[in-house]
């Protein structure tokens, strides 16, 4: 019994499906070549090619169309079986309605399995070949038509202007063509009275009758001063002109391959990884550009931070004899470790060892007269970026100071003032590269982000085929209404809904302010808590569209509320009843 039951309903589903999904198809294709309607008018284009566009674009618009039909064919059939009672009948049998919507729940099962096949392998090519035939039409010209008293521009390199046009639509009068396949300006114009137009293949051909033919020679083709212009009367003439501009050029398909239209799945992922790969070595080299400008950024094998020490110098205004009879200045190596002020103490202590009285000083006239006559340049503390050590305690002779805290403080407020112009530069490069390189991060993020899309508008669009049946049976269930008018009228609606929240959600995610997953399984969600619900509401027989249903429930909430504040005003009575 139960095999006859499930052939039965089958049976019953089968029909609505397919003539609903053809009127569906045929709407959504109607709409569609109604908005590419300017491109097809005028263009004289055969019924193959007509036949080719609306095969591809009726394949194109199968996956948009199929969830409609389901839902539609869902709710005519369950309503039908409602409204006959044959589903009361059914269940007063013992079978549950679970029971019943199987075998449709099935076939609607692998239905959308081959529509994830047909997404993933056929849809891709359709929309290729749709695409890039739609863009031929588009570049097409229209069909050769004169106006009267208006000059014709399609021909390359010719101007034609036609006087009037005689009823049979092939005789012209007062004809003015425009010679312009040189590129040299009006050099040439043909005037006749009257002709007859005819195609001969791809040619146009234009018998004129008593014309003239004007045209001008210039001096710099014939190396004379002079211009000469030349006249050419003719009783009759034919001229033709090359109508391949006219035809339908079928335009490289490589070019639209590109476009995550045409791609299946498995090449989503594919240039997915790649963008991914792609975006992690930028960002690798990126930050690698920006700790090139702070050395202590970098790290030692260990994994510690090294922060090598500034450069310093040998003093290049110690005198000759001081340089031989001591031990040269070490040069700091950029390579230590060592921070700057510990070699400061090192010469320090050094110069402590040495003992050197300011008395001692003053009987040696070579060392500080060499201190008096240095010229002002060697005193520049910023050439070469030198630090400066001196070797002894030396007094002014008109100072009580020593000359060596002068130099010490000016050397200090040097290298601070250094050091405060390196990080100012150093930051407005950072600044500078990081302006430079925001807008192709932005890009690679963007791009990354519209592969997330296309792969999950891959999944969501077939799952919507089971959501929709998931809502239709149920409800259909519960209206009780067969036919197509209540049916129709909830599948816009919830189409509708459908539709708005998967633009919604598509919308946001491109613009990245919601993750891809959720803008793309957004309008899905929606989808399955109603078909959840319709299901738990007819598994009770729940009268959801019937008026008594809500009539019952308004008596009831109004009872409820009457009887709470009575017993409120009661005690309220009984209180007071008892005070006095």
């Amino acid at each position: 019994m139960l095999k006859k039951l499930d052939k039965l309903i089958f049976k019953v589903f089968l029909g609505p499906f397919f003539l609903t999904f053809a009127i569906v198809l045929f709407i959504f294709l109607t709409q569609y070549m109604i908005k590419n309607f300017k491109h097809f008018v005028g263009k004289g284009l055969g019924l193959d090619v007509y036949a080719e566009l609306f095969g591809y674009f009726s394949l194109v618009l199968t996956p948009v169309a199929l969830p409609l039909a389901v839902l539609l064919s869902s709710l005519m059939t369950f309503g039908s079986l409602g409204e006959h009672s044959e589903l009361t009948a059914i269940k007063s049998s013992g079978i549950s309605l679970l029971r019943i919507l199987r075998p449709v729940a099935i076939y609607i099962f692998f239905v959308t399995i081959a529509a994830f096949y047909f997404n993933d392998i056929i849809a891709p090519y359709a929309n290729l070949k749709a695409y890039s035939l739609l863009y031929d039409i588009k570049q097409k010209k229209p069909v050769l038509e004169f106006k009267e008293k208006t000059f014709y521009n399609d021909l390359p390199g010719w101007r034609i202007k036609v006087d009037k046009k005689l009823p049979d639509g092939k005789s012209l009068e007062g004809i003015m063509i425009y010679n312009h396949t040189d590129r040299r300006g009006n050099i040439q114009v043909i005037m006749a009275k009257s002709g007859q137009m005819q195609t001969l293949g791809s040619f146009l051909a234009l018998d004129l009758k008593n014309g003239n033919i004007y045209s001008e020679e210039s001096a710099k083709k014939r190396r004379n001063q002079d211009t000469e212009f030349f006249r050419q009367e003719f009783d009759s003439a034919r001229f033709l002109f090359s109508l391949e501009s006219f035809g339908l050029k079928e335009t490289d398909e490589e070019f639209f391959k590109g476009h995550n239209l045409m791609k299946n799945t498995k090449r989503l992922f594919e240039e997915k990884d790649s963008v991914n790969h792609m975006v992690d070595r930028y960002m690798y080299n990126f930050k690698r550009s920006v700790y090139s400008y702070y050395n202590f950024w970098e790290r030692n094998p260990d994994g510690g931070v090294s922060i090598p020490p500034l450069p310093v110098e040998k003093d290049s205004t110690i005198d000759e004899e001081e340089n031989t009879n001591q031990a040269k200045p070490t040069d700091v190596d950029t390579t230590s470790k060592e921070p700057i002020e510990k070699l400061r103490k090192k010469e320090e202590e050094k110069q402590s060892d040495k003992k050197i009285t300011p008395k001692a000083l003053d009987k040696s006239p070579s060392v500080k007269d060499k201190f008096k006559t240095l010229p002002k340049k060697d005193l520049d503390l910023n050439k070469d970026k030198k630090v400066r050590k001196i070797q002894a305690v030396v007094y002014s002779s008109e100072e009580e100071e020593p000359l060596e805290t002068k130099v010490k403080e000016m050397m200090d407020q040097e290298l601070v003032n250094q050091d405060y112009v390196r990080a100012h530069s150093k930051a407005s490069s950072i600044l500078n590269l990081l302006e430079t390189n925001v807008d192709r991060a932005q890009r690679q993020d963007e791009k990354l982000n519209a592969y997330e899309i296309d792969i999950h508008r891959k999944f969501t669009k077939t799952l919507a085929v089971f959501a929709m049946f998931l809502i239709g049976a149920p409800l259909g269930a519960i209206i009780k209404k067969g036919g197509l008018g209540v049916p129709v009228i909830i599948s816009i609606i919830f189409f509708i809904i459908f539709y708005i929240a998967t633009i919604m959600g598509e919308k946001y995610a491109k613009e990245m302010v919601i993750s891809p997953v959720i803008g793309c399984w957004s309008a899905n969600v929606i989808l399955f808590a109603f078909g959840l619900f319709f299901l738990k509401q007819a598994r009770k027989d729940a009268r959801l569209f019937d008026t008594d249903f809500y009539y019952v429930f308004y008596q009831n909430l109004s009872g409820k509320i009457k009887t709470y504040f009575g017993k409120k005003k009661g005690n309220a009575e009984s209180l007071s009843a008892s005070s006095e």
